[in-house]
């Protein structure tokens, strides 16, 4: 078993999370988050970006565990 890659597959997740969290935090302190930021994301939004996003990330974690 590669503990590295689990550990970075791990810590990826949480940082981008996280990264995600005070991003969109930090948009609304500078007035960054109006209108015009809402509607691009309700359109770039897609139920496929999540599926292929979990599914490489379980493919991932599959070939670390052998």
């Amino acid at each position: 078993m590669n503990v590295g890659g689990l550990l970075g597959l791990t810590f990826g997740i949480i940082f981008g999370l996280a990264g995600l969290y005070f991003g969109k935090k930090e948009a609304k302190k500078n007035r960054g988050d109006d209108e015009v930021n809402e509607f691009i994301w309700q359109k770039t939004r897609s139920l496929s970006w999540y599926v292929t996003t979990v599914g490489i990330y379980l493919l991932l974690l599959l070939v670390l565990l052998g």
